[in-house]
């Protein structure tokens, strides 16, 4: 019989000041890549620190995995990255595609991860990093989550802690919602375990998602607080910058004024379309007056999400093509097998 209970989660905040952006740099491209990366300090076997911290390049593919000191393996680009930490056997999955930037640590015992861990990552564009503070504790043999501070300039919404047990299987798991200027990312904190698990390496599992797709949306505006140029800017799959600059009027009208890249314009009755030559790169613009006589602004991009030449091969249940073979060797990747992911939650954030 599973038991569910839903924890309000005690959260103590510190907030800077909002840093929104203005109009005219209202880019909401490549909301994964634009984060640069993230760091994760957890606790590892023992309870020794466990600092990881992923780097993404400018279209959002692995560029390099650094666990400390010891381990720092090479992404070479790709979207998944799996080892085994060689100094107490953790293993550390991390994936970043499409609007997903996750990781995975995999201990054996619950005592591995319960403790006060630590997540952060430049959101939106900023240069200031948004800290989540959150810890495991072990509830009568069961892990629940805590998350104790939340740091960012954007604003945000702490969700309800959800608890699930069902013979000997148990899961907890918050998210946190941040938005600003219209945009929105989610981040997902969940932690696992299954006693029954045949491979005892894995039966504790802690999962951190980010996610945050390309979309604004702005909505209930003054066309006051819209019309003027905005900038919108992207990449294509070689790393080239591509942008389109449109202004609004003071009618609600939506014109292209300039733009970088070989494009075409598609005109919309409420805004326009931008397609960039060669590529599968577009950009849509919608901007429409509600029946209270105030604006919807909707902006809508596509960039780097198919620049891996697998993407339209191998596909699991959300999309991403993963490998899941759990021989690896310590502080190296495996590229042997693939199949689908094991993101449950993906229906969640969309």
């Amino acid at each position: 019989m599973r038991t569910r209970w839903a924890t309000l989660v005690a959260v103590a905040v510190l907030a800077s000041a909002m840093i929104a952006p203005g109009t005219a740099s209202a880019s909401t491209t490549e909301a994964i890549a634009d984060t640069g990366g993230m760091t994760l300090l957890t606790l590892g076997v023992g309870g020794s620190p466990l600092d990881i911290t992923v780097t993404l390049d400018e279209i959002g593919h692995i560029t390099e995995v650094a666990v400390g000191d010891a381990d720092r393996i090479s992404g070479e680009g790709d979207h998944r990255v799996r080892f085994s930490h060689e100094d107490d056997g953790t293993r550390i999955s991390v994936q970043a595609k499409n609007h997903k930037l996750a990781a995975d640590v995999k201990a054996a015992d619950l005592a591995d991860v319960v403790g006060t861990h630590e997540w952060r990552a430049p959101l939106f564009g900023s240069t200031e990093d948004t800290v989540v503070s959150f810890e495991v504790v072990d509830n009568g043999g069961y892990p629940e989550l805590v998350v104790h501070k939340v740091l960012s300039a954007a604003e945000f919404v702490v969700g309800e802690v959800d608890n699930e047990t069902e013979e000997g299987e148990a899961e907890s798991s918050v998210k946190i919602v941040f938005t600003q200027d219209g945009s929105t990312m989610t981040l997902k904190i969940q932690v696992s375990m299954d006693s029954d698990d045949d491979d005892e390496d894995s039966s504790v599992k802690l999962r951190i998602v980010l996610r945050g797709k390309d979309v604004q949306n702005r909505r209930g505006e003054a066309i006051d607080d819209l019309m003027g140029k905005h900038t919108w800017d992207g990449h294509l799959c070689d790393g080239s910058v591509v942008a389109i600059t449109y202004n609004i009027s003071d009618s609600g009208d939506v014109t292209v004024v300039e733009g970088t890249g070989e494009y075409e314009i598609k005109d919309m009755p409420h805004g326009f379309v931008a397609e960039f030559d060669g590529s599968k790169v577009k950009l849509t613009i919608e901007l429409k007056e509600t029946q209270d006589g105030e604006w919807d602004l909707k902006v809508r991009s596509k960039s780097t999400d198919k620049c891996n030449p697998s993407d339209d091969r191998d596909r699991g249940n959300d999309g991403d093509a993963d490998d899941d073979d759990e021989s690896e060797q310590p502080g190296r990747r495996d590229k042997d097998k693939k199949n689908k992911d094991d993101d449950e939650d993906e229906e969640d954030d969309d």
